[in-house]
């Protein structure tokens, strides 16, 4: 999703870029932006740094800071709560109460479309999380992975057949997809199938190009943006803290701590390669 803010920054006539660190894993379907590998101290003091709710804090010490809230805070990484002087942006109110939404299509309209095929089959999709509980009634189903169907015009084709799709994870785009192909879409919980309903929510284009002009507003003014601390001379210091965090982790590793580890190893990283 950053990439897509990105380009549509760019389209706009902003100079936007996403700044990459550590290792990067790049599929065909991320759309084309400028891409930085150093945070410069010109950056820090003038840009606009826009991270998503997995980064812990404000690891780049960058001046003007908003948040886009792309999930539950916290579930994937990152705090449950942000600076007060963050301009937070939610894609939707389930994951923040901000005032403040942003929601962009990341959906590819002319492939993902009802074409009025014959519904044959129901479907399958597992994912973040995985199972969430024993489905023997969907059992025999073609299952989606990130792997299958291989090609995305094959994936679409299998939408179009699918009369329901099941997913166990509730945070995905492909729900989207299924429904722009005319499927219903059902949420596995512990209790049984939520049906997915078109809310308030949902993507609407001329909804979305408001929020993304109240974005740029709010973004490119001092109302809207206060400054946060800028503390240049404990920045390098804390690279020692980090590193005893990701030993911490990797320990915990060893002794399958589990989920706590790898909040901690992420957090560590993110601060090592950030900083």
């Amino acid at each position: 999703m950053l990439y897509r803010l990105c380009v549509e920054l760019e389209r706009l006539g902003f100079d936007a870029s996403v700044l990459v660190y550590g290792r990067r894993y790049r599929g065909d379907d991320i759309p084309k932006c400028k891409m930085v590998r150093k945070f410069t101290d010109e950056m820090r003091r003038d840009s606009v740094v826009v991270y998503p709710e997995t980064v812990w804090g404000n690891p780049l010490c960058a001046r003007h800071v908003a948040r886009w809230v792309l999930n539950e805070p916290g579930l994937l990484g990152g705090g449950a709560n942000f600076s007060a002087n963050e301009l937070v942006f939610s894609w939707s109110s389930r994951y923040h109460p901000s005032p403040h939404q942003l929601r962009l299509d990341v959906i590819d309209r002319d492939l993902f479309r009802d074409t009025g095929e014959e519904r044959t089959t129901d479907a399958v999709f597992v994912y973040k999380g995985g199972y969430v509980r024993e489905t023997p009634e969907l059992r025999g189903l073609p299952v989606i992975t990130m792997n299958y169907p291989a090609e995305r015009k094959d994936l679409a084709a299998l939408l179009q057949r699918t009369r329901i799709l099941y997913t166990h994870d509730p945070h995905t785009a492909i729900m989207d997809e299924a429904i722009a192909c005319g499927a219903q879409v059902r949420v596995v919980t512990p209790d049984g199938f939520d049906a997915l309903m078109l809310s308030d929510e949902a993507y609407d284009p001329d909804v979305s190009a408001r929020q993304l002009a109240e974005f740029v507003r709010l973004t490119q003014s001092d109302e809207g943006l206060p400054d946060n601390c800028v503390q240049e001379t404990v920045r390098r210091p804390f690279l020692l803290v980090s590193y005893i965090k990701w030993c911490c982790a990797r320990l915990m590793q060893l002794f399958h701590v589990g989920t706590a580890a790898k909040m901690l190893r992420l957090h560590a990283v993110q601060e090592i390669c950030l900083r």
